[in-house]
């Protein structure tokens, strides 16, 4: 079955979320969840380290986007909520700004 859509613009917004947490509370969760995944990581602590990019993905982050590179700071219960509170106050401001440049698309001819 061929399904076919009328030509229009869609509006997607893609966000990337970046979850940063201290490696040694990241240790200290992976020893405390008792999970098989995380065995050979922990018996090779300093070589699984050495092979991870901890570094936040600024080349995913565009200046002139709010919402597109978001970090969640996941080091203590404090940090993870405030970073939960921001995070979701920069979505729902997007999902406004979202909505109304939708309504200006079918009123003109852009955003």
């Amino acid at each position: 079955m061929l399904i076919s859509f009328p030509a229009k613009r869609l509006f997607i917004t893609v966000v990337f979320p970046y979850s940063k947490c201290i490696i040694d509370v990241t240790r200290q969760r992976m020893i405390a969840r008792k999970s098989d995944r995380d065995t050979w990581k922990l018996a090779h602590w300093d070589e699984y380290i050495a092979g991870r990019n901890f570094d936040i993905p600024i080349a995913l982050d565009d200046p002139n986007i709010k919402d597109d590179l978001l970090i969640f700071k996941n080091s203590s219960d404090e940090e993870f909520t405030d970073s939960l509170k921001q995070i979701v106050l920069i979505l729902e401001e997007s999902s406004l700004d979202n909505s109304a440049c939708l309504e200006n698309m079918f009123h003109s001819s852009r955003c």
